[in-house]
């Protein structure tokens, strides 16, 4: 009890100053300004831009996302300070486990006079916790006479924020003056109520089933998708042609293979598809790029008291292809070691002077310090594909003094971290917005060693992602030798390389002496069927089929080129004739056709699970094991190949042997996403309980009751325990019309 009572003081005298209020003052005229300007329009993940001008000299701004109406209950004074100290800044902060609400501080800039503080938006709950003195989420209280009250069974204190349960950003305005006594304003006036990225726009009605068209899509894509479709809902409120689905891109095209979806979206043509038997046709939509981003602090500007601040890196780092297959692909083991890329003296470092300013430790911090989406998608296959061609002598796995192994094509890149051996070298996440949230302390300002001091982290991801989350990507070297970021002309130069990739789509292409050429830039395809769209007992689905010409029609026009998402580009000549040549091929296949083709989808095909993208050990299923899954992984079932199922199995050869011994050594399952996340936790968990179980069972042998705050320690980490493996498993959104 000594332990938590001396606890308790500590945090009271830590934040006793914030009570020192002059009311005396009148509270500071500012104007606040946002980006976007109407807030009602917020989804999870969304960042908001916020803009504070007119504040006095030496102001310091908080912003937190806490509900809009702070709670009132017994705290002490019951002032909105205290209010929001113990309902929002408390619950937010170190004592929270939750990382989804993060708090960002910003001084006044000396030179602007402007507040600016870049605010990410999460839909979700906070981590349980206790208030200290509230009668109904404390262990006890003072009630109005004095008396401590104690409350047997608390319970926690936690809150919501969603479309039903509206927040706000509040900020916490603090203006010092020389009594040392300082002026504190609170204000909750930005309100938000963030909803999930389902792909529907506002003013639309609900999908009707069997009219609209059932389309899968990457994240990157949904802004983009939700454009068309509101261009054609919106004006006269009907109900939505799309039923979209955002999720992994190997699950997109897994579900358009498969003859569950009408339309997919894709950048990489039939390269992830692990079943090409239906018709398709591709239509491009835009230009998107796969980018390296640095994503942490930099030296922003000298606050009104002359201080260096810190703010979001915006300065384009400068990397070669070599010091991006080093980083990738042996991040772990090469760390800041004496020669490593990121090492004082390294020409990454030399090139780049908001690295050079920072700590070697810094550069490349070690918990989350690469990221990247879990499963299938077009960034890893076209990067590595970029690598093993310009950089193979970089793009190798390094096991201590083993000889180097290239790492060859990957299109997940769970199939990194299974490569590199013991560590991993990418800390991979489900979905955008949680590969968002494990980044919120870069980008928040909780750097290693303070806030005081810059730091960086990495994220593999592409354009239209970058540009949505405020990320800046960094200029990669071209075959010219020239560092170039991606932009509208240098994407749109890329362009003119393109190679056919075969399928009729384009991939990447030499851009050779190029100067302006960005060298990872790809078209975002819609994926639609050949055949015409038919129901269970095969008739024509006239209404989806409309709704389908008219969503792409829409997409290819002036009016969707212009509408496209953040951060993808309008499609250049040829391109652009190429999309509206396609057009016409979207349902063009006889009624006979597709009929045949929805029987023979109902079987898997011939040899499901053998071959693939080569290089990556075969085709990679939606689940992101590499190989296939179940009996029909390897050789397919017996039907598939044309043999009666349960067929009479084959005697073992020397050769058949041989050859499942080297398959097997091919194959290793990645480790689930999180788990770079949880293997560095590990000895310090093993540390605490080994600190905690002693004590607990010497009270237990001598017959004694374990004392009531050694029993909450113990509870409160196996919960935490418990919420770290929460935190570690996969996951999608489906939105409401596709919930069974």
């Amino acid at each position: 009890m000594k332990r938590v009572c001396l606890v308790v003081l500590c945090a009271v005298l830590g934040t006793a100053w914030l009570a020192v209020v002059n009311t005396a003052q009148a509270a500071p005229a500012y104007t606040i300004s946002t980006q976007p300007g109407d807030l009602s329009k917020v989804r999870d993940g969304d960042i908001v831009k916020i803009s504070i001008a007119g504040l006095p000299e030496g102001a310091q701004v908080q912003a937190s996302l806490c509900p809009k109406e702070l709670r009132d209950s017994q705290v002490r004074n019951r002032t909105p300070l205290t209010r929001y100290t113990a309902y929002c800044r408390f619950v937010q902060g170190a004592q929270s486990l939750s990382r989804s609400l993060p708090i960002a501080d910003q001084p006044r800039d000396g030179a602007t006079h402007m507040v600016d503080i870049d605010y990410p938006v999460s839909r979700g709950e906070t981590e349980p916790v206790s208030v200290q003195n509230d009668p109904e989420y404390s262990e006890m209280y003072v009630d109005e006479h004095g008396n401590v009250v104690h409350v047997p069974n608390p319970k926690k204190y936690s809150y919501r924020c969603d479309e039903a349960n509206p927040c706000a950003i509040w900020l916490k305005i603090v203006v010092p003056h020389p009594n040392a006594k300082a002026d504190i304003t609170l204000d909750g006036s930005m309100v938000v109520a963030p909803g999930e990225n389902t792909g529907l726009p506002p003013g639309c009605k609900d999908p009707v089933a069997g009219a609209a068209v059932t389309t899968a899509l990457p994240e990157r894509m949904a802004k983009s998708t939700s454009s068309w479709n509101s261009l054609l809902c919106s004006p006269t409120r009907a109900p939505s042609v799309m039923q979209p689905l955002a999720t992994r891109e190997g699950e997109v095209l897994a579900g358009f293979d498969r003859g569950a979806r009408d339309l997919a979206f894709t950048g990489s043509g039939t390269a992830l598809s692990t079943d090409k038997r239906r018709e398709r046709v591709f239509v491009p939509t835009a230009l998107n790029a796969v980018v390296l981003v640095a994503v942490g602090r930099q030296p922003k500007g000298v606050s009104d008291r002359g201080y260096p601040f810190l703010g979001p890196i915006k300065d384009a780092l400068k990397f070669s292809l070599d010091d991006v297959a080093d980083l990738v692909s042996k991040r772990r083991m090469d760390g800041n070691t004496p020669g490593s890329v990121m090492a004082d003296g390294s020409a990454l470092v030399e090139r780049n002077p908001v690295l050079k300013a920072m700590y070697p430790h810094h550069r490349l911090i070690y918990e989350f310090g690469l990221s990247g989406l879990a499963g299938p998608d077009t960034g890893p296959l076209l990067l590595s594909d970029l690598l093993t061609t310009e950089a193979s002598a970089h793009w190798q796995f390094k096991r201590g003094t083993e000889p180097p192994v290239p790492v060859g094509r990957v299109t997940d890149y769970l199939r990194l971290n299974a490569g590199a051996g013991v560590d991993v070298n990418v800390n991979t996440a489900p979905t955008r917005s949680d590969l968002r949230k494990q980044l919120d302390n870069l980008t928040q300002g909780f750097c290693p060693g303070g806030s005081s001091q810059p730091c960086a982290g990495y994220v593999l991801t592409d354009l239209a992602t970058a540009t949505e989350y405020g990320w800046t990507p960094v200029a990669l070297r071209n075959a010219s030798g020239e560092y170039v970021a991606p932009t509208p002309a240098s994407m749109a130069a890329a362009a003119t390389h393109f190679a056919d990739a075969g399928d009729g789509t384009v991939r990447p292409g030499a851009t050779g002496a190029d100067r302006n050429a960005y060298p990872l830039t790809f078209a975002e395809y819609a994926v639609a069927p050949k055949n015409p769209l038919v129901d269970g007992p095969c008739k024509p689905r006239k209404e989806a089929q409309q709704a389908l010409s008219a969503v792409l029609r829409t997409a290819v026009d002036p009016g969707g080129q212009g509408a496209l998402g953040p951060g993808l580009v309008p499609l250049p000549e040829p391109l652009a004739s190429v999309a509206k040549d396609r057009l016409a091929k979207v349902g063009s296949g006889a009624l006979a056709d597709a009929c045949k083709e929805k029987d023979e989808l109902k079987n898997p095909p011939r040899g499901a699970g053998v071959g693939g993208p080569g290089g990556d050990g075969g085709a990679v299923p939606p689940s992101g094991v590499p190989g296939g899954s179940g009996p029909a992984a390897g050789a397919g079932t017996g039907a598939a190949n044309g043999s009666p199922t349960g067929a009479p199995a084959q005697a073992p050869t020397p050769a058949s042997v041989q050859a499942a011994k080297n398959l097997a050594a091919a194959v290793s399952i990645p480790p689930f996403p999180g788990s770079g996340l949880l293997g560095p936790l590990i000895p310090l968990l093993a540390l605490v309980f080994l600190t905690i179980l002693p004590s607990a069972t010497a009270y237990l042998a001598a017959g004694r009751p374990v004392p009531p705050w050694l029993a909450r320690t113990t509870r409160r980490l196996g919960g935490a325990a418990s919420r770290l493996g929460d935190r570690v498993r996969g996951g999608r959104f489906v939105p409401a019309g596709d919930r069974a």
